[in-house]
Parts: structure tokens; sequence; C-alpha cells
């Protein structure tokens, strides 16, 4: 048997907002009882056991009541729950579904800025079709800045060479990304070398970024690739 309250009631193992209830905590100096509780992040807090019963204490504080993003769409992403790791900058997450079908893992700063508005599939759409298409740029500067030549050989190289087989999950992809393993915007002689791509699908390339966000090394993707850090 578990710690009872004052008034006979068990609250161990019992699910309160983001918190399951772990233990007696003793209480606080007025008297109220504390409840050792863990948080869906990983956290531990003691909480008194009438702010639990009342919902008036719900998480760690790890997501803000206004910032509940749960239901709310945003592109072709519907929000889904919060995720349980944070980024590596302390980010909140978001398990995300995609129209397409697929989970996404993207932080709040993306989903409300909108720079985020699918898993990755829109690449799949070009043209006016593509929810990136804005009717303001020139056709001229379209086709000076895709680079097309260089940037889809060395794509297509890599997901021969990798047979379309995401590097992550293992899965073969219908919608491929060529991943930098040493960033773009840090080495350019780099680039466009073989030795510096591999294969990943569109749901483990949104996951790693949303973690790592752009400015990540490469000793960062290696461990996330051999499932050591998030």
């Amino acid at each position: 048997m578990g710690n009872k309250s004052g008034n006979g009631i068990n609250m161990v193992g019992q699910k309160c907002g983001r918190f399951i209830v772990l233990e007696s905590a003793g209480k606080t100096k007025h008297g109220a009882l504390l409840w050792k509780c863990q948080c869906k992040c990983g956290t531990t807090k003691n909480v008194r056991g009438i702010d639990l019963r009342s919902g008036g204490i719900r998480s760690c504080g790890c997501i803000h009541p206004r910032l509940d993003l749960t239901g709310q769409q945003y592109g072709k992403l519907t929000v889904l729950e919060v995720y349980h790791k944070k980024g590596t900058r302390g980010q909140v997450l978001w398990k995300c579904q995609c129209e397409c079908g697929n989970i996404a893992i993207v932080p709040t700063t993306n989903l409300r800025s909108g720079n985020s508005k699918s898993c990755g599939c829109v690449r799949r759409y070009t043209g006016e079709n593509s929810l990136r298409w804005d009717a303001n740029i020139l056709t001229e500067d379209r086709k000076r800045h895709r680079n097309e030549g260089k940037a889809m050989a060395w794509r297509e190289a890599i997901y021969l060479r990798d047979n379309y087989t995401c590097a992550k999950c293992g899965q073969r992809c219908d919608d491929p990304h060529a991943h930098h393993i040493i960033p773009y915007a840090k080495n350019k002689e780099l680039r466009y070398e073989l030795i510096n791509g591999i294969t990943i699908c569109a749901k483990c390339h949104g996951e790693f970024h949303a973690l790592h966000w752009i400015d990540y090394s490469k000793s960062a993707f290696e461990n996330w690739l051999a499932g050591t850090v998030a």
C-alpha cells in the first residue's frame, strides 16, 4: 500500500496532467501533503496533492498552457502531442502528423513562424503546387538559384550508392533526402563529395534537424545515427 493523504486518498500511480505520481514526499511547512511526481519530459518534482487533484499544476513547467499547440494545424501538419524529449537548445518539440501520413518532430518556433509546413513531403511538389511557391520571384531568379546540375547529380549518386535506404531507420525511402554529414555551410570543399553525404528518409531527417537544427557537428550526427544521443 502506498502512503495516503489525510482524507484517505492514495495518489500513487495516478496520472494528473503530464504527471504520474510516484510516492509520498512528506508535507510542506504549512502541513500540505506533497507527492513526488514524474513529468512526461522526465523531470521529477514534489507537488501538493491539492494542486494535483484540482488541476492547478499539470506539468513541471516544460509547457506553458498558453503555448499548448495540441490539435492545431500548420500547413500540412497537425500537432498530436508534445514530444517526450527537448531539442539540444532546450526548445519544446512537437509530434505532428503530416497530411501524407508521415510523423514529424518539429520545434515550437518552426511551427509558429511557418518555417515548417510539412514533414518534408512538399519537396515532391514543384512549381505552383509547392507550399514554398512565391509568385513574386522571377523565373530567371529561380533558375539561377537552383544549381540543379551539381546538386542533383550529387543527390542521385548518394541515393544509388545507399540503395535508397535510410541510414537511420533502415527503411527504403519513397522520399529520400541526401543529408550532409558535415553541414553544407561549414565546408565548401565537401559540399558535393560523396563521402559527405548519406541517405535519410524525410521523417528521420526532420527529426534530426528538429533536435539539432542546422548548426550541428559531425560527431553529433554520428551519435544520433548510432542511437547513443537523441
